[in-house]
């Protein structure tokens, strides 16, 4: 790759159009093309749904209907949120890469960082509730203390 390139990672938090257009303008000014990446964590539905069993909300019976419903809704958030960053970057004529994958968070933007020698990770702080930013959190050292290239955090509240 001859240019900067910067990966985007939209998780499963709410992203706001402030928080795409910052992404979008720091590659632009820097000349960067985006990858953005969305990574659907298949634990969670089951996390959910065993939740949901455990509080006795539903019976053992529902829960591959709930995980599949979970998941479904899931990956259609996912889509939007790659479609809303590709559309923003076209919009400002930068180039776009959308990558839908599945696992682990940190092991799938260290593949594409390697990959695509990228020279920047931007990640979208969820504006969601402690314990979203907690895990979070947990994530983003991970990743900062084993990416080849700097990691920023655009807090969804500051901007």
């Amino acid at each position: 790759m001859d240019g900067k390139s910067y990966l985007v990672v939209l998780s499963n938090t709410r992203h706001t159009p402030k928080a795409i257009k910052k992404s979008v303008d720091l590659a632009a000014s820097e000349g960067a093309e985006i990858i953005a990446a969305y990574v659907v964590d298949e634990e969670i539905p089951q996390s959910v749904s065993s939740w949901l069993i455990y509080v006795g909300f539903i019976g053992e019976k529902p829960v591959d209907e709930v995980k599949e419903a979970l998941q479904k809704e899931y990956s259609q958030r996912a889509e939007a949120a790659l479609e809303e960053i590709g559309e923003a970057a076209r919009s400002e004529g930068v180039a776009c890469a959308t990558h839908l994958l599945k696992g682990n968070m940190v092991e799938e933007c260290l593949m594409l960082i390697e990959k695509h020698g990228v020279d920047l990770v931007i990640l979208h702080s969820p504006e969601e509730a402690e314990p979203s930013r907690l895990v979070f959190s947990s994530m983003v050292n991970e990743l900062m203390n084993q990416a080849d290239c700097p990691v920023e955090v655009l807090d969804e509240d500051r901007l």
